[in-house]
């Protein structure tokens, strides 16, 4: 529920009524917990599939390049969608997007929605 609508944990200790402390207990146990057990369906890609003359093949166990991005768009119509969309950072209504790059092949391997 935090990640998912990312909520912070005074707001989970008052959803759950129970003190913050407890909240932090369970999370610190659950999420280090799931990561170990769910990690196997993460599929990353095989790191020998780039080029052979690679400036990046001393680096056999790299993984991709995580960035978070924003692009300019029109002012929405609907004020909702201005406010979720407005960028105090660009000072602009964006859109977010996060993308994962493979440093082997620049090839986007994720791209949010």
């Amino acid at each position: 529920m935090q990640i998912r609508l990312n909520l912070t944990r005074q707001d989970l200790s008052v959803c759950f009524d129970i003190d913050q402390s407890t909240v932090s207990r369970i999370l610190n146990h659950w999420i280090p917990f799931l990561a170990y057990h769910l990690k196997v369906l993460i599929k990353w890609p095989e790191t020998t599939i780039g080029p052979t003359n690679s400036p990046y093949n001393h680096l056999p166990n790299s993984v991709p390049i995580i960035d978070g991005t924003e692009i300019f768009i029109e002012r929405p119509s609907n004020l909702d969608t201005q406010k979720s969309s407005y960028s105090d950072y660009k000072s602009h209504t964006t859109v977010k997007y996060l993308v994962s790059i493979d440093p082997f092949t620049g090839v986007f391997n994720y791209v949010s929605k």
